[in-house]
This record gives structure tokens, C-alpha cells and sequence, in this order.
């Protein structure tokens, strides 16, 4: 082999080892509350109840609920911005973010999921719609 094939294969091996070590420290995992307390950014999915009132503090930014994860683990989640504007009628949400050392759940990111008008079974939507099968 000639020296200019030997560069293109090393380089192509050190841009292969770049390219996965870049991949894999931006990936970001689902976990639960219990798995997430490894200070490193992760999504967690959970059920707000509205028993339980939401805070925010307008003059500060700061949107403050109780989330439930799906291990029915309930933590305390501290979001710096606004609240969903769909946040009561979320189904579901999933919150992007690092476990704090005081146990509370630093959100970068809330995500809301709202029942939606499409579910259900076809014979529900034909009936409802007066289609014969």
C-alpha cells in the first residue's frame, strides 16, 4: 500500500471513533425517577395529578409540578420558563433534564401529550360519523 491510502484509512478510522463518541455523550435516555439520579440528561415520562397544584412564578420564570413517573415514583420538577399552555389536559408528559443533588428533577424541557380526538376504534368512528361498514 502506498502512503496516501495508509492517511485515508487512519483518518477514516479516528473519524469513525470521533464520530460514535459524539453520538453516544448526546443520546439521551428514557429513564424513571429512581435511574436518573446519575446527573446525566434524561427524559422521563409521567402523569401529573391535578390533586397536587402546580406553581409558577411569573416574575421569576419558574414553573414548579409534582410528576409521577411511570414506576409511580413522585418527585418535585423544576422547570426556567412557562408553563405548557396545554398542561391540565396532558394525557401524559415527558420532561427533559438532569436529576438535581436535592432530589428534585431540573427540567429543561416539558412535552405534553393530550388525548386526541382520533383515538378510538374504527366502529366507534363510524358510528359517530353515521358511516355504514
Amino acid at each position: 500500500m502506498n502512503k496516501g491510502a495508509i492517511i485515508a484509512i487512519i483518518l477514516g478510522v479516528i473519524f469513525l471513533i470521533l464520530a460514535f463518541t459524539m453520538f453516544d455523550s448526546s443520546k439521551i435516555e428514557f429513564k424513571d425517577f429512581a435511574s436518573a439520579e446519575n446527573g446525566k440528561t434524561v427524559k422521563v415520562i409521567g402523569t401529573w395529578d391535578d390533586a397536587t397544584p402546580y406553581q409558577y412564578d411569573v416574575d421569576n420564570n419558574l414553573f414548579i409540578f409534582e410528576l409521577t413517573d411511570q414506576k409511580q415514583q413522585k418527585r418535585k420538577v423544576i422547570h426556567q420558563g412557562s408553563k405548557p399552555n396545554n398542561f391540565e389536559l396532558a394525557d401524559m408528559i415527558v420532561v427533559e433534564g438532569t436529576m438535581g443533588d436535592d432530589g428534585d428533577f431540573q427540567a429543561e424541557h416539558i412535552l405534553t401529550k393530550c388525548p386526541s380526538k382520533y383515538e378510538g376504534s374504527s366502529k366507534e368512528f363510524k358510528e359517530k360519523n353515521n358511516i355504514e361498514s
